[in-house]
């Protein structure tokens, strides 16, 4: 679901797909999920199959994966290319939006447990345990990683909306710009029996990934590439 409005999202609801700020990728993924229900429940309402359904619903999905030294799309992802960017110091000011962290060996978990869960077929299952302001996400990273020297603060609303006009991505996260939204995610808990990993935790372990892989900073002064407008050091007061 993208926010729209002040309220507790839960299962039941759904992205609103002729809203205006609505972009492809969301609402295609939204009639994609809705296709998969009515055929779903067509098939079982003329009792032509007995196949079930459960959707898995992950947020910002972060935690270690699986790529190594070799492979050239360790950072292309946008959940890497998010967590390279924070750890750079390339968000001096960060917009006023909310998200959720998704560990994505929970997420992983889920599959399974929705899969092996008699009771999960059916439901719709949220992959985060509540939603964060952008800039207590960036200072989680700080806190778990200090010698980085993250520091971030919260841009004014006027000119997030100013930079949307020349950047697709500001254009998309002004969307839920200033949004206090939170997400109910006690099914997942209580029908999958699937307990959330910290987000710390989930940040310390993407975070080494990210240096273990040598696309991220270990320290404020490690990052010897050609990032000479590098903000994250321990310049900022």
């Amino acid at each position: 679901t993208i926010p729209h409005e002040k309220k507790t999202y839960t299962p039941d609801d759904w992205t609103i797909v002729d809203a205006p700020k609505i972009s492809a990728y969301a609402k295609s993924k939204t009639l994609a999920e809705r296709d998969a229900w009515n055929i779903i429940q067509e098939q079982q309402a003329t009792m032509t199959s007995k196949t079930e359904l459960s959707t898995i619903h992950p947020m910002f999905t972060i935690g270690p994966t699986l790529y190594t030294k070799e492979d050239e799309a360790a950072d292309s992802f946008e959940s890497a290319s998010i967590c390279i960017k924070i750890m750079k110091g390339k968000f001096p000011m960060v917009p006023h939006i909310k998200m959720g962290i998704s560990d994505v060996r929970d997420v992983a978990s889920a599959h399974i447990l929705a899969l092996s869960t008699p009771e999960a077929s059916g439901k719709r299952f949220i992959m985060s345990p509540k939603t964060l302001w952008f800039e207590e996400i960036t200072q989680i990273f700080s806190e778990c990683k200090p010698e980085l020297c993250i520091h971030s603060k919260v841009a004014p609303s006027f000119l997030i909306h100013a930079m949307a006009l020349f950047s697709h991505n500001v254009a998309r996260a002004s969307k839920s710009l200033n949004i206090d939204y939170n997400v109910d995610s006690s099914d997942t808990e209580k029908i999958l029996g699937l307990k959330f990993t910290p987000a710390a935790t989930s940040v310390t372990d993407m975070m080494g990934n990210m240096v273990a892989l040598g696309v991220a900073p270990d320290s404020a002064t490690s990052d010897k590439g050609d990032d000479s407008n590098n903000s994250g050091g321990c310049l900022i007061s």
